[in-house]
């Protein structure tokens, strides 16, 4: 290889970025096309062994600049089993000193003890899968917590943790234009450095793609969908949180690096 092909082919690079899917789930919502198992965690232990022999096949040390730990539910991995996955990780990876860590979680899976794992760990960055803070909403999302434990979850992250990201979904079915200009300012009085919002999608083979076709639930028209995202555009410009993708706000400083890596085309591990 040239020096020159190495400097105008970035994706001849080492990677800077490893991403890892941990596939467990208390349950699968039914809007879920990701892979995930649910209610198996008898697996847990042999999923960690495949992890430990795929990273083994690394022949050398990488620094990288962003971990991000997705999902499935990483936080749903009892304490032991998170330990074990980052000493995987650090067997062949060195995180670098301004290196970003994420992880993403279940509001109900957060307590002290888990966040003040999460730091010991390295995680510096937190993704809490929210969705709503209307008890309807959530019901109909088939979520497994509050809006209460939302709140008492974020105040346990930030005693350890100062980097929050939320994920909120909007047009769930008959949601008003009120239900989420709700929903979004619950979300913003909590302060999150980050939002990503997302449309609900009807994807093929889940449980809402079936109840939808066969009428037993209703999708949002493209009109309200529309007013929807344009209010969400609006208000997070007021409060700071600046868009940088379809999806995504952030304040200064706080854009998901290890997604604007994916952005860019550059070389990533995932396992």
């Amino acid at each position: 290889m040239t020096e020159l092909s190495q400097t105008f082919s970035p994706q001849l690079a080492d990677p800077r970025s490893v991403y890892i899917h941990v596939p467990f789930c208390r349950h699968r919502c039914g809007y879920c096309n990701f892979s995930v198992v649910a209610d198996r965690d008898y697996l847990i232990k042999r999923f960690l062994d495949a992890i430990e022999t795929e990273i083994g096949w690394l022949d050398q040390r990488y620094e990288i600049d962003t971990l991000f730990l997705g999902g499935g539910t990483p936080s749903h991995l009892p304490p032991a089993d998170f330990e074990r996955l980052f000493e995987i990780v650090n067997s062949r990876f060195d995180l670098a000193d301004d290196a970003e860590v994420t992880a993403e979680c279940n509001p109900s899976d957060v307590t002290n003890d888990r966040v003040a794992l999460f730091a010991r760990c390295g995680i510096n960055r937190v993704s809490l899968g929210v969705q709503s803070f209307d008890e309807r909403k959530l019901k109909v999302l088939e979520r497994d917590h509050s809006p209460e434990i939302v709140r008492v979850a974020v105040d346990a992250i930030r005693n350890a943790i100062d980097n929050i990201s939320m994920d909120l979904i909007f047009a769930s079915p008959n949601e008003t234009l009120s239900d989420w200009q709700s929903d979004l300012e619950a979300a913003i009085e909590l302060e999150p450095n980050h939002l990503s919002t997302y449309e609900l999608t009807f994807e093929k083979g889940t449980q809402f793609w079936n109840r939808r076709n066969k009428g037993t639930m209703g999708q949002s028209d493209e009109e309200l969908c529309a007013a929807l995202y344009e209010h969400t555009l609006d208000r997070t410009a007021e409060v700071g949180l600046e868009q940088y993708e379809v999806s995504s706000f952030a304040n200064q400083g706080k854009r998901c690096r290890h997604n604007l890596g994916y952005w860019g085309g550059d070389p990533y591990f995932a396992f």
